[in-house]
């Protein structure tokens, strides 16, 4: 507890501000994206599984999984 594990998972989701130094994902400087840009970059190179599931209660368990990369722009396998 207080350690810090969240507030680095979420530096390198790029939701959280860092207050000195950097952060840097698979080559790409997250300080370097803004908004948009910021947002496709996570949803196509990171993925969180937080320990409070948020579901869309219309969906099935399938179409929830598929969300994610369908808001993304992604591609969604079924598979």
């Amino acid at each position: 507890s207080g350690a810090g594990k969240t507030t680095l998972l979420l530096a390198i989701a790029g939701l959280a501000q860092r207050t000195a130094g950097s952060v840097r994902v698979d080559g790409q400087d997250i300080a370097a994206l803004r908004g948009a840009a910021l947002d496709r970059w996570r949803g196509r190179s990171v993925g969180l599984v937080f320990q409070d599931i948020h579901l869309v209660e219309g969906l099935s368990v399938l179409d929830n999984l598929l969300l994610a990369p369908f808001a993304a722009g992604g591609a969604q396998d079924r598979a």
